[in-house]
């Protein structure tokens, strides 16, 4: 999955929901980066299955830690920790 996809998937998340979703799913890999794994891991998870996207998509976002937080439309703060 190529970050054109990643960025439409979690853009696509209904309004109510969508900056929280990217926004966790940021902190949930800063987390795991961190190494806090089982905490990020957590994070990532409940982002994902809240914003109703395939499970999956949790170890592409992981494999692919650069270029996923790069297609994740997050707040401008969270972006300086990475």
């Amino acid at each position: 999955m190529n970050t054109d996809e990643i960025f439409a998937l979690f853009s696509a998340i209904p309004g109510p929901y969508r900056m929280l979703c990217i926004d966790s799913a940021a902190v949930g890999c800063y987390l795991y980066k961190q190494g806090h794994e089982a905490a990020g891991m957590k994070l990532l998870h409940t982002a994902i299955n809240t914003a109703g996207l395939e499970s999956g998509l949790v170890q592409i976002l992981l494999d692919n830690m650069p270029k996923s937080l790069d297609a994740l439309a997050m707040h401008a703060e969270l972006r300086t920790l990475f």
